[in-house]
């Protein structure tokens, strides 16, 4: 970008409703070949059993935050023709390296 004369900052991320948790908890079972059983638990229960966003549970985050962290818009890295990997592609790339 920068060879090109582009400055500023540019949200990089995958467009808005490109996977969701559940999609891509099931992209990583599918790449490692696991056989992990998704078991849906409200957001209630978890603040209720005293569960940490982000901490105790990795990429969740109550639905009033996750508005904040997830809804980015990337329309400029579109605009700068910044493409979007697919996510099955990083998935594997990084089980690849572990």
């Amino acid at each position: 970008m920068a060879e090109r004369g582009v400055s500023g900052a540019v949200n990089s991320t995958g467009p808005n409703g490109m996977t969701t948790l559940a999609g891509l908890l099931e992209i990583c079972r599918e790449v490692t070949g696991g056989d992990a059983e998704w078991v849906p638990v409200q957001e209630a229960e978890l603040v209720a059993a005293g569960v940490e966003p982000w901490i105790h549970l990795p990429l969740w985050l109550p639905a009033e935050t996750a508005r904040t962290a997830w809804d980015v818009d990337t329309t400029r890295a579109r605009e700068l023709g910044l493409p979007s990997r697919p996510l099955r592609d990083s998935v594997a790339d990084t089980w690849a390296w572990q």
